[in-house]
This record gives C-alpha cells, sequence and structure tokens, in this order.
C-alpha cells in the first residue's frame, strides 16, 4: 500500500511538472557584479501562472517607491541559495540618473532571507539607474542601474563589519513588474 501511494505520488509530481509550459519561468533580465575580484552574474525570472510573481518589481512604498530584485543564479531559479536581493528607495518614481535615498545588497548564504548571507546592512550603498521605462499604463516596464557598496559576513543575523567584508559592484538590466501603481 505504502508503496503504491509513493508510485502515485511520483507519477502526479511528474504530470505537475509537464504541466509547465517549457522555459517556465522565463527570464526578465540579469545581474553582474564583482566581489573583490570575483565576477559574478544572476538572472531575474517571471514565476507568474494566474498573478504577479516576477523576481524584479516596483512598488509604491509610503510616500516613495521601492525597488526591489531577487535574481538567482543563472538557469537555476529554483535554488534559493546565493541569491542577490536588492532593495532601493526612492522619493518620486525614478528616470535616468535617478540615485536610491538607501540601498540594502544581500547575497544568501542560505534558503532563509534572514539567514546567514553577505549584506551591505551598516555600510554605505549607491543605486543609480541608468534606464527606466514604463510602457504606458502597463504592469511591466524596464530598468537598468548600477551599485556600489561593500558586503559583510553575517552572524547570528547581524553584519560583521571588519576584515569579513569586500567591495561589491555591479549592473542591473531587467523587465520589471509594477505592482499597485
Amino acid at each position: 500500500m505504502i508503496r503504491a501511494a509513493l508510485c502515485l505520488c511520483m507519477v502526479a509530481g511528474v504530470s505537475a511538472a509537464q504541466d509547465l509550459p517549457e522555459g517556465y519561468p522565463p527570464v526578465m533580465g540579469a545581474v553582474s557584479a564583482t566581489l573583490g575580484d570575483k565576477a559574478l552574474s544572476w538572472q531575474t525570472y517571471d514565476f507568474s501562472v494566474g498573478a504577479f510573481d516576477a523576481s524584479a518589481w516596483m512598488h509604491e512604498e509610503g510616500s516613495g517607491y521601492e525597488l526591489r530584485i531577487m535574481a538567482y543564479l543563472p538557469d537555476q531559479p529554483r535554488r534559493k541559495k546565493d541569491r542577490i536581493f536588492i532593495v532601493a528607495q526612492f522619493a518620486a518614481l525614478p528616470e535616468a540618473g535617478a540615485a536610491a535615498q538607501s540601498v540594502t545588497v544581500n547575497i544568501m548564504a542560505g534558503d532563509k532571507l534572514d539567514g546567514p548571507r553577505l549584506t551591505s546592512e551598516g555600510q554605505p550603498a549607491t543605486l543609480e539607474i541608468t534606464g527606466f521605462t514604463r510602457k504606458g499604463d502597463e504592469s511591466y516596464g524596464e530598468g537598468s542601474g548600477t551599485f556600489r557598496t561593500v558586503l559583510c559576513k553575517t552572524r547570528g543575523g547581524t553584519a560583521r563589519i571588519g576584515k569579513k567584508c569586500k567591495p561589491f559592484e555591479g549592473t542591473f538590466d531587467t523587465e520589471l513588474q509594477f505592482e499597485n501603481m
């Protein structure tokens, strides 16, 4: 009986995986950076199936706007470890040349956003928009920019500032989803 249930679950899993369209999730864009002297790259994806769920989006936040980019290792959209998560706050909807008021960058060492990671928390960080378009009043557009900071390892969720830190700078160029705007 247990073996029959196991077989049924395995067949259901294969069937569910086959229901997804080929090329799912589609790539939206890329993030490239150097950590110290090491080159790194990630991709953004649109996980939306019947509801908004892109990994790069802009939304209204308080009296301003927030850009969020969650990018994954190339061709590994299910892998949570080694994701990069960039959050930038803007006073107004950004345009080319706009600098973020505040920026946080994290590279996850595990599955959890608040778990072990390399973080810019406690360090100066900049993000400048080099291109930004919204397709009319549509829910999608595009954004590109540069960022620069220092990333430090965490211990127990707190950044360890000092010799465990490395300079980090890069670029992003991705489609964006606009949420509630």
